[in-house]
């Protein structure tokens, strides 16, 4: 074994990895969280936002009723972009 052997190569190639791990447990507990609050629905697709959310932050406190319009128009579109992709690509 040698050093070319290694998938990190340097310190930045560890940093990213490590970040990209951290992102995916961070996001994927709040999927978690979401799916075991309600068990009746059947979670096919998980769709993140295409452009920027209006609102903008973790909480959206100052949002306005345009605001959550607006960003229910995003993910009206995103979800049914993401689902007709899935029935065309599987002949449906």
């Amino acid at each position: 074994m040698n050093v070319t052997d290694f998938t990190y190569a340097n310190a930045w190639d560890f940093y990213d990895r490590r970040k990209k791990i951290f992102n995916y447990y961070y996001y994927e507990e709040d999927l978690v969280r979401v799916t075991r609050g309600f068990h009746e629905v059947d979670f096919r697709f998980v769709v993140i936002p295409s452009e920027p959310l209006v609102a903008g932050g973790l909480v959206p406190i100052s949002a306005t009723k345009e605001d959550i319009r607006a960003e229910i128009a995003i993910g009206r579109k995103d979800g049914t972009r993401i689902a007709k992709e899935w029935l065309k690509k599987n002949g449906i």
